[in-house]
């Protein structure tokens, strides 16, 4: 168990009493189809658990739109 995350992009620190830090779930998905373009989309959703004391089972998201033109 410890105070922080390092790292972590989360707003919220653990406790540092449980080392039981949570559950996440990330989905990427990339469109290569043209020869200089690429598009990717990032979704990843975090459950907060014990080591967050009052804060767990809550839920915290994060989207990310990619797009690189390659010359």
């Amino acid at each position: 168990a410890a105070p922080y995350l390092r790292g972590a992009r989360l707003k919220a620190d653990p406790e540092g009493k449980s080392p039981e830090i949570g559950e996440e779930w990330d989905l990427v998905i990339g469109l290569e189809e043209w020869q200089r373009f690429e598009i990717e989309i990032v979704g990843g959703l975090f459950r907060a658990g014990k080591a967050y004391d009052s804060l767990e089972g809550k839920l915290a998201h994060n989207v990310i739109l990619k797009v690189d033109f390659n010359f």
